[in-house]
This record gives structure tokens, sequence and C-alpha cells, in this order.
């Protein structure tokens, strides 16, 4: 997708006034395109019963419900999510009168996104339109509520073990081996029966089958946005899709408008429906991500990542050490990244299967950083995992890497591995995550509580007791999770 066609989406989000200000690093410019520049232009159309997918995606996920892991498929989750043929006609009338050719329109199987390629004389004609604009087009409708079952809160559980570091642990060199890993979350017994993130996850899951997505154009590497959706809408048309989908991906949540969030949200909520677990990486920038720290003073709102706070995503934090383990972030921290990306959505608000888990925090917290971060939203991140000074070969060479895009994929790995447990027993893979954690799977975790989830100046969320906007729930004890699936 062009930086003209990403520019005509914005314009539209304004004309419709659902824009309150230019996203950060967005400028307008006057500059006239060639009129018969080809752009390609994805449209959102309005999901008829998205509420009752995310239902599903509720009772599907929760392990005390009778419906858990009766995941839906393909086609049930097109039909829940298809417009409403009033909708698609008006869609269609509105593409017709801005001289579009409807027989070249593309559209995916629900019928819910529409693919154009058109000249900018074209687009540009149509754009100018937008004040007429069907309230059938996503932009101009908010996000759906996000009800589910009332899930019981975490209890105690055992912190960190401070026991002897295992022997692979002791890299001369101080990298994060694979073999370390497998030693120090206790699953290099389990033989599965069947860059820095790909490097990792296919280290700790072979002979596990993974399959490596990428999306983006090379000429246009921070038009990260709309790789996302071009994957996201990839990986819905798919008839077997991968049961767990590690990515390495983070934007600021205020430079992207939040329809658009909303909607990229809502098609991992599909993803999930499908007993799909899609992991994120955190961010590395702490309470502060993605900002000029030489512009922020104490008064100064922290500025949570996207997708981190999608409700239907399993958020990964970042970790360090051994004896004990503890967040990145902090005054002992020794990573090369500023801290475990964390806090709460300003789009997003917070799920009900985090609700006393994230309340509890909060009390502890009082009244410290009141006004700068929002306590109804949704809280991130949900788990963790070590993060710093993993060994990455580049045509030979040997360099150290560190951040959420490593933690990420070794919570992947270890999901996966768990979802091979529970096929060899007649099981269905775990599928969305985020219920059975908070309900259940955090018995398996080890809580951290050391480390802060650093920003600039030091400000950020310390590590606490039981769930923490710096290292959520904690980092996995394969052994523990094993029993508990």
């Amino acid at each position: 997708m062009s930086s003209f066609s990403t520019l005509l989406a914005f314009v539209a989000l304004c004309t419709t006034a659902f824009c309150r200000s230019i996203p950060n690093g967005w400028d307008f410019y006057n500059t006239d395109s060639p009129p018969d520049h080809v752009v390609t232009l994805h449209i959102g159309v309005k999901q008829q019963s998205f509420d009752k997918l995310v239902d599903n995606l509720y009772e599907v996920s929760d392990p005390d419900h009778e419906r858990y892991g009766q995941y839906l498929s393909k086609e049930e989750v097109e039909n829940l999510v298809r417009p409403h043929h009033t909708s698609l006609d008006a869609v269609d009338q509105w593409l017709k009168h801005a001289g579009v050719d409807i027989s070249s329109v593309e559209r995916t199987p629900a019928k819910d996104w529409v693919s154009i390629t058109v000249p900018v004389s074209l687009a540009e004609n149509s754009s100018g339109q937008v004040q007429h604009v069907p309230s059938s087009f996503h932009w101009t409708h908010g996000r759906s509520s996000l009800s589910s079952s009332l899930l019981k809160a975490p209890g105690s559980r055992e912190t960190v073990p401070s026991g002897p570091v295992p022997q692979s642990c002791n890299d001369p060199d101080g990298f994060i081996t694979p073999a370390c890993l497998r030693d120090f979350y206790h699953f290099s017994n389990y033989v599965p029966k069947t860059e820095l993130d790909v490097e990792t996850i296919m280290a700790l899951t072979h002979p596990t089958p993974v399959e490596v997505y990428s999306v983006g154009q090379s000429a246009e590497p921070d038009n990260q946005n709309e790789a996302f959706l071009s994957w996201a809408l990839f990986t819905l048309n798919q008839t077997n899709p991968p049961s767990v989908i590690s990515t390495s991906f983070a934007d600021n949540e205020v430079d992207i408008p939040i329809d658009y969030a909303n909607r990229l949200c809502n098609a991992i909520a599909q993803l999930g429906a499908r007993g799909i677990s899609v992991i994120f990486g955190s961010g590395d920038g702490g309470v502060d991500n993605n900002v000029d720290c030489s512009a922020i003073t104490n008064a100064t709102a922290f500025q949570p990542s996207f997708p981190g706070g999608c409700p239907f995503i399993t958020s990964v934090g970042g970790t360090q050490g051994f004896n004990p383990e503890r967040a990145v972030g902090g005054p002992n921290s020794t990573a090369n990244y500023r801290g475990s990306g964390a806090g709460f959505s300003n789009y997003f608000p917070r799920p009900k299967y985090q609700d006393e888990a994230v309340a509890a925090y909060l009390k502890k917290l009082g009244t410290k950083y009141t006004g700068l971060f929002n306590a109804t939203g949704r809280a991130f991140p949900d788990i963790s995992a070590q993060s710093s000074n993993f060994p990455i070969i580049d045509n030979g060479e040997v360099f150290a890497d560190s951040g959420t895009s490593a933690s990420g994929p070794v919570v992947a790995a270890i999901i996966s591995l768990l979802n091979d447990y529970r096929l060899s027993i007649g099981k269905p893979p775990l599928g969305f995550l985020n219920p059975w954690l908070y309900s259940k799977g955090f018995e398996g975790l080890n809580d951290i509580l050391i480390g802060r989830s650093e920003g600039c100046d030091e400000r950020g969320f310390d590590a606490s007791t039981g769930w923490d906007p710096v290292t959520g729930l904690g980092t996995p004890d394969f052994v523990k999770l094993q029993k508990l699936v």
C-alpha cells in the first residue's frame, strides 16, 4: 500500500471527524501525485455480528466453560463477521458513484474487506466524497464491547527459584543460548512428537514445523501498519494456519487511528476464535514507547504501544538474569535496551479476564503516576521471558541482540510444545491464551519481583507480587505448565 493511499485513508478519517489530531510523525503535504499513478486501497466494511464472535471467542477460550476448546471453523468465523447485505450494497453503490469498476473489486471471503486498485485521480475524487460515505464503512463506528464470562483471579504462587543456575547458562560470552533456555524453563527433556525472532523460535521447537510470514515493501520500510493488515488478511484466508503465531512488532498506539487499530484487533479475535494463539512482544521502551526523552517531563503521559493493548493478543515482556531472574529496566538492569514494554491502553478497555489481577496491582500502586496512564485500559504485558543478549548469526558472524523480539518467540515456542503435548493426549490446542493464563495458567509461572518498566528519566512501574505492568504474570516453567494443560 503506497504512502499516498495511507495518507488518503488518514484524510478520510479526519474528514469524518474521527481524527482528533495529526499522529506523531505525520505531516500534510501539498505536493501533487501524478494523476495516473496507481494505488491500492483497503476498505473495511462494517462486520455484522462481531459481538457474537467475541462471545464465542471467550466461551471456547475459558477453561471453566463447557465449550472450552471447541473452536470455530474458518467458515463459521466468516459467517459471523460477514457484513449485512445492505452494507455491501451501500459500499458498491458508493464505489460505482466514484467511478470504480465493480468487477475489478477484490473482497475477502467474509466480504468484510474490499480492495481496489485505482489511479490517483480517481482516488482523489473518491476522497472528496468521504463526507457522504455510507455508515457501512468501519471508520464511522466505535469499538465493540469486550464481554466475557467472569474468571477467577490469580491466587498465590511460587516466586522465581533461587537455586543453582544451569551450567548451560554460564556461556563464556554471556549469550542466552537455546540450550540455556531449555534448561532454565525446564523443557530440555521434552521431545516434540511431531533473524532474532525466527532463529530463536526455530532453535527451541525443532522438529515442530515453523512457517515464516514476511510482509511489507522494502521500498517503504516505515510502512509497518499496512504490512500488518496484509498479514492479518492473508492469515485469515488460510484453511489451516499455524496454531501459534509470534510477531515482533510494536508501534505507538497514539500514532494509529483508533478505528484502524480496532479492525486490526478484530482480525486477531477472529484468529483466536479458530484456536490460534497470537503472541506479540510488548516493546522495548518501558512506559515511554518510541519517544524522544528530551521532550518528556514529569507531567507527560505514558506512551503505550500497539498492539500491546489489543485484548485478543498475548503480550510478552522481557527479563534478564538467573539468580534471581528480573525484569529488564530499573537500577539493576544490565540489558542493552531501556525497559520491558508495559502500560495501559488508551484505546481498549480492560477485559474482564484480567480485572482482579490488575485491580490488585493498582491498589498497591495507590496514587503514584495518577493522570499519566489510563487505569481502566487493557493492561500489558501478560507474561514474560528472557530477552537479553541472544546470539544472532548473520552471514557467518555472531553478535548479541536483545528485546522482546526475543522473549515473544521464547513464549511462542513453549506454547507450541504445550500444544504438541495436548494434541498427543487427544486435546485441542490452547488457542487464545489469556483467559486460561489469568485463571489457571499463572500457577505454572514464576513471579518476577525485581525490575521496572523503565521509560524516560527512570520513571516506570515496578515489578511486584502477582501481576504487574512490567513482566505480567511471570515467566514460564514448562514442567508446571504441562501438568496444568
